[in-house]
């Protein structure tokens, strides 16, 4: 039987919103994106969405 062993010490913190999923569809769809880093340079050379700094996207994205 498996179990699953990781525990997180608290939620996620998710401030960052206005992401479409056709934009996230499109990232996963690329051939060169195979890693969670490299998803994540993909969100990176996206412009952010309103309302959404730099830091907190970073933030969020360094929570992977």
């Amino acid at each position: 039987m498996l179990r699953n062993t990781k525990t997180w010490a608290s939620p996620l913190d998710d401030p960052v919103s206005g992401y479409t999923l056709q934009q996230i569809e499109g990232i996963l769809k690329k051939s060169g994106c195979k890693s969670v880093n490299d998803f994540k340079n993909e969100i990176k050379a996206l412009p952010l969405p309103a309302g959404v700094s730099v830091t907190s996207r970073d933030t969020y994205l360094n929570q992977f």
